[in-house]
């Protein structure tokens, strides 16, 4: 029994000799590092190389080089000089839809009869396709409205057998004169009630087929410049887009 725990007191020993011996391998010491420390980022940034949040990876300088520069074209300054007469001569700017509301209209009857002029003491006639100039009424709103023809003859005629004649689609700040027997308009100093043209002085006459410059509308009249003509306004009923 005795020799039993003597050699097992001998075989421990031996495993911590052996295991003393395998640790004795390694360094006793540790040798410092000789990598260099990772550098510490300043927390305030250069502008010159500061990305930029909208651009990653450019600086400010760089991106501010990429935007557009804006130039002002000459159609551009005469738009803005035009826009800013407008408005300081008090003048309504023209609808977008105007050239679509021409005020001339074709008479167009389902079994191409002539209609019967109202309001006419001579009982005319206005026959199928006849071009008219509509001066009083809205034909999408009123069963009636009043018209003038080419020779002057003024009446009422059922919306409904009226077509309209339509002009330009965009406008594009000039219109033209128009009339139905290819006579002249006249140019007034004011713009003046359709049923009482003697309180604006007439400034002068532009004929048929002149293209105006308009810079503005006030009411029922357009304010124009012809290049060869004088300046002033013209009756809306006059004036469609080329």
């Amino acid at each position: 029994m005795g020799q039993i725990q003597l050699r097992q007191r001998l075989t421990a020993g031996t495993i911590l000799l052996a295991g003393l011996t395998s640790c004795s391998s390694f360094p006793t010491t540790i040798s410092p590092s000789t990598e260099s420390p990772p550098p510490i980022a300043s927390p305030i940034a250069s502008a010159a190389t500061t990305p930029s949040s909208q651009n990653p990876g450019l600086t400010p300088q760089q991106t501010a080089k990429l935007k557009p520069k804006t130039t002002q074209t000459a159609a551009t300054r005469v738009s803005l000089q035009q826009t800013s007469q407008t408005l300081a001569s008090g003048l309504s700017p023209i609808p977008a839809d105007v050239c679509r509301k021409t005020s001339f209209y074709r008479v167009k009857t389902a079994a191409g009869s002539p209609l019967r002029l109202d309001g006419n003491t001579a009982n005319h006639q206005v026959a199928n396709g006849t071009t008219i100039l509509l001066l009083k009424g809205e034909p999408t709103r009123e069963a009636k409205v009043w018209v003038q023809l080419a020779n002057g003859v003024e009446g009422g005629l059922p919306s409904l057998a009226l077509e309209q004649i339509s002009s330009g689609s965009q406008f594009k700040g000039k219109m033209k004169v128009k009339t139905l027997e290819g006579g002249a308009v006249n140019v007034r100093s004011q713009p003046v009630p359709y049923d009482d043209p003697a309180t604006s002085p007439v400034v002068g006459t532009l004929p048929a087929g002149t293209e105006v410059a308009i810079l503005g509308s006030k009411g029922d009249w357009y304010y124009g410049i012809a290049s060869n003509g004088p300046r002033g306004y013209i009756a809306r009923i006059f004036l469609v887009c080329p």
